[in-house]
C-alpha cells in the first residue's frame, strides 16, 4: 500500500544550510555545491520527527515550497536512518501528492534550552532559547577565516574552500556547552 508522510517544509530550496555538502575531490579542496538545490528537509506536522528529503533533481524538489503543508508519498523511495534522523532519498516530483501554502507562522514552533534539544529535534525547525555565541576567538562564526567559504560577506579574506561548515560554540544560561555546525556562507 501506499505509504505516506505530511509535514512542513522548513527549508528554501538553494539555502545553503542543508546540513553538509560532500567534499568529493582530493585534498579537500572543492565541495560539492550542486547537491544544495536537490535537499529539502520536512517537519511532521506535530512538529515531533524531521526528514531530510533527497530529490533525484533540483526541479523535482523545487515542487516543494517553503511553510507549506504537504503531504509525500514514499513509493519508490529508499529511507534510511543517518545523522540521527530519518533521510529520505529517490524523491521525484511524482511524489509531492498535496501541497497547501503557509506561512512561517503557520506550522509548530519548538522552543529548547540547549540542555532540552533531544535526538527527536534532528531535521526538525527548533529556536533554542537563552543561549549565546562563545566568542573566545573574537570572530562572530568562531572559525579561522581561510576556512570559510568565498562570498561577498568576508570579500577580504582569502579563503582556501576546504571546507563549507565549521563548529561554533554555544552555551545556554546553565552553562550547558552544545557546539553547532555553521554555515560560513
Amino acid at each position: 500500500s501506499d505509504i505516506r508522510i505530511m509535514g512542513y517544509v522548513i527549508n528554501a530550496q538553494g539555502n545553503s544550510n542543508v546540513l553538509h555538502n560532500p567534499q568529493h575531490a582530493t585534498r579537500y579542496t572543492e565541495v560539492n555545491l550542486k547537491d544544495i538545490r536537490k535537499v529539502m528537509y520536512l517537519e511532521s506536522s506535530d512538529a515531533r520527527y524531521g526528514f531530510r528529503l533527497e530529490f533525484e533533481t533540483d526541479k523535482d524538489a523545487g515542487t516543494l515550497k517553503r511553510y507549506s503543508l504537504a503531504t509525500i508519498s514514499l513509493n519508490g523511495t529508499m529511507i534510511r536512518k543517518e545523522y540521527g534522523g530519518f533521510v529520505i532519498s529517490g524523491l521525484t516530483k511524482d511524489n509531492v501528492i498535496d501541497q497547501k501554502e503557509g506561512t512561517a507562522e503557520s506550522f509548530p514552533r519548538k522552543y529548547r534550552t540547549i540542555s532540552e534539544v533531544t535526538s527527536d529535534d534532528i531535521f526538525t525547525y527548533v529556536t533554542l532559547t537563552d543561549c549565546e555565541f562563545v566568542f573566545k576567538d573574537g570572530a562572530y562564526t568562531n572559525i579561522l577565516e581561510n576556512y570559510a567559504r568565498p562570498n561577498p560577506d568576508n570579500s577580504q579574506y582569502k579563503p582556501n574552500s576546504y571546507m563549507d561548515t565549521w563548529q561554533t560554540l554555544l552555551c545556554d544560561s546553565n552553562a550547558t556547552p552544545f557546539y553547532i555546525v555553521i554555515n560560513s556562507r
